[in-house]
Protein backbone atom coordinates (compact mmCIF):
# COMPACT_ATOMS: atom_id res chain seq x y z
CA UNK A 1 0.00 0.00 0.00
CA UNK A 2 1.27 3.47 -0.88
CA UNK A 3 0.34 6.29 1.49
CA UNK A 4 0.86 9.98 0.91
CA UNK A 5 -0.17 13.19 2.61
CA UNK A 6 -0.06 16.96 2.44
CA UNK A 7 0.10 18.61 5.82
CA UNK A 8 -0.64 22.10 7.06
CA UNK A 9 0.72 21.28 10.54
CA UNK A 10 3.12 24.24 10.80
CA UNK A 11 0.28 26.67 10.22
CA UNK A 12 -1.59 28.19 13.12
CA UNK A 13 -5.33 27.59 13.42
CA UNK A 14 -5.89 31.27 12.61
CA UNK A 15 -3.89 30.98 9.36
CA UNK A 16 -5.82 27.89 8.34
CA UNK A 17 -9.17 29.51 9.19
CA UNK A 18 -8.21 32.46 6.97
CA UNK A 19 -7.60 30.27 3.91
CA UNK A 20 -10.05 31.10 1.19
CA UNK A 21 -13.01 28.67 1.11
CA UNK A 22 -12.69 28.51 -2.68
CA UNK A 23 -9.04 27.47 -2.28
CA UNK A 24 -9.99 24.68 0.13
CA UNK A 25 -12.80 23.50 -2.16
CA UNK A 26 -10.45 23.42 -5.17
CA UNK A 27 -7.73 21.68 -3.19
CA UNK A 28 -10.17 19.02 -1.95
CA UNK A 29 -11.47 18.27 -5.44
CA UNK A 30 -7.95 18.29 -6.90
CA UNK A 31 -6.64 15.93 -4.21
CA UNK A 32 -9.51 13.49 -4.78
CA UNK A 33 -8.86 13.52 -8.54
CA UNK A 34 -5.12 13.06 -7.92
CA UNK A 35 -5.77 9.89 -5.92
CA UNK A 36 -7.87 8.48 -8.77
CA UNK A 37 -5.00 9.21 -11.20
CA UNK A 38 -2.59 7.33 -8.92
CA UNK A 39 -5.05 4.41 -8.71
CA UNK A 40 -5.40 4.28 -12.50
CA UNK A 41 -1.60 4.34 -12.87
CA UNK A 42 -1.23 1.44 -10.44
CA UNK A 43 -3.89 -0.57 -12.29
CA UNK A 44 -2.13 0.08 -15.60
CA UNK A 45 1.20 -1.10 -14.15
CA UNK A 46 -0.06 -4.09 -12.12
CA UNK A 47 1.01 -7.56 -13.24
CA UNK A 48 -1.89 -9.44 -14.85
CA UNK A 49 -2.49 -13.15 -15.08
CA UNK A 50 -6.15 -13.45 -14.10
CA UNK A 51 -6.90 -9.75 -13.49
CA UNK A 52 -7.76 -10.32 -9.81
CA UNK A 53 -4.95 -8.10 -8.50
CA UNK A 54 -5.79 -5.30 -10.93
CA UNK A 55 -9.48 -5.37 -10.00
CA UNK A 56 -8.63 -5.29 -6.29
CA UNK A 57 -6.67 -2.01 -6.43
CA UNK A 58 -8.52 0.69 -4.51
CA UNK A 59 -7.83 4.17 -3.23
CA UNK A 60 -9.15 6.46 -0.56
CA UNK A 61 -8.71 9.92 0.89
CA UNK A 62 -9.22 11.73 4.15
CA UNK A 63 -9.16 15.48 4.09
CA UNK A 64 -9.53 17.69 7.14
CA UNK A 65 -8.48 21.21 8.10
CA UNK A 66 -4.84 20.31 8.91
CA UNK A 67 -3.99 17.40 6.64
CA UNK A 68 -4.95 15.64 3.44
CA UNK A 69 -3.93 12.00 3.23
CA UNK A 70 -4.59 9.30 0.71
CA UNK A 71 -3.71 5.73 -0.10
CA UNK A 72 -3.64 3.37 -3.05
CA UNK A 73 -3.41 -0.37 -2.46
CA UNK A 74 -4.89 -3.83 -2.61
CA UNK A 75 -6.17 -6.26 0.00
CA UNK A 76 -5.25 -9.33 -2.06
CA UNK A 77 -2.95 -11.59 -0.02
CA UNK A 78 -0.21 -11.66 -2.67
CA UNK A 79 -0.25 -7.90 -3.41
CA UNK A 80 2.65 -7.01 -1.06
CA UNK A 81 5.00 -9.60 -2.55
CA UNK A 82 4.11 -8.47 -6.07
CA UNK A 83 4.85 -4.86 -5.07
CA UNK A 84 8.02 -5.33 -3.00
CA UNK A 85 9.26 -8.78 -4.03
CA UNK A 86 10.47 -11.53 -1.73
CA UNK A 87 10.85 -15.24 -1.18
CA UNK A 88 7.97 -17.71 -1.01
CA UNK A 89 8.61 -20.89 0.98
CA UNK A 90 6.32 -23.87 1.68
CA UNK A 91 4.47 -23.83 5.01
CA UNK A 92 3.38 -27.45 5.45
CA UNK A 93 5.53 -29.46 3.09
CA UNK A 94 9.17 -29.63 2.10
CA UNK A 95 8.59 -28.34 -1.46
CA UNK A 96 6.41 -25.91 -3.36
CA UNK A 97 4.76 -27.69 -6.28
CA UNK A 98 3.41 -25.89 -9.32
CA UNK A 99 2.97 -26.38 -13.03
CA UNK A 100 4.81 -24.45 -15.76
CA UNK A 101 3.89 -25.13 -19.41
CA UNK A 102 2.41 -28.51 -18.55
CA UNK A 103 5.38 -29.71 -16.46
CA UNK A 104 5.25 -30.02 -12.69
CA UNK A 105 8.06 -28.41 -10.68
CA UNK A 106 9.09 -28.95 -7.06
CA UNK A 107 11.27 -26.27 -5.46
CA UNK A 108 12.19 -25.33 -1.90
CA UNK A 109 11.56 -21.64 -2.50
CA UNK A 110 10.71 -19.14 -5.20
CA UNK A 111 12.02 -15.59 -5.47
CA UNK A 112 9.46 -13.08 -6.74
CA UNK A 113 10.95 -9.90 -8.18
CA UNK A 114 9.11 -6.77 -6.99
CA UNK A 115 7.03 -5.09 -9.69
CA UNK A 116 6.57 -1.80 -7.78
CA UNK A 117 3.34 -1.19 -9.68
CA UNK A 118 1.82 0.99 -6.90
CA UNK A 119 4.93 3.13 -6.53
CA UNK A 120 5.44 3.46 -10.28
CA UNK A 121 1.78 4.34 -10.77
CA UNK A 122 2.30 7.29 -8.43
CA UNK A 123 5.76 8.42 -9.57
CA UNK A 124 5.04 8.23 -13.30
CA UNK A 125 1.96 10.43 -12.85
CA UNK A 126 3.43 12.94 -10.40
CA UNK A 127 3.51 15.86 -12.85
CA UNK A 128 -0.09 15.16 -13.89
CA UNK A 129 -1.14 14.88 -10.24
CA UNK A 130 0.43 18.26 -9.41
CA UNK A 131 -1.23 19.85 -12.45
CA UNK A 132 -4.67 18.49 -11.52
CA UNK A 133 -4.45 19.84 -7.97
CA UNK A 134 -3.16 23.21 -9.18
CA UNK A 135 -5.79 23.47 -11.94
CA UNK A 136 -8.66 22.63 -9.58
CA UNK A 137 -7.49 25.28 -7.10
CA UNK A 138 -7.19 27.92 -9.85
CA UNK A 139 -10.57 26.95 -11.33
CA UNK A 140 -12.24 27.13 -7.92
CA UNK A 141 -10.60 30.47 -7.03
CA UNK A 142 -11.61 32.01 -10.38
CA UNK A 143 -15.20 30.78 -9.99
CA UNK A 144 -15.49 32.75 -6.74
CA UNK A 145 -14.56 36.05 -8.44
Amino acid sequence: MIRFSISFDNRSKKEIDNLDKDFLQGFTLGFQKAILIAEAGAKKRSPVLTGHLRRSIRSGAKIDIRKASGWVGSDVIYAPIQEEGGIIRPKRYKYLKFQIRGQWRSVKQVYIKGKHYLERGMVENLARIKDVIRNEIVKSMNKGK
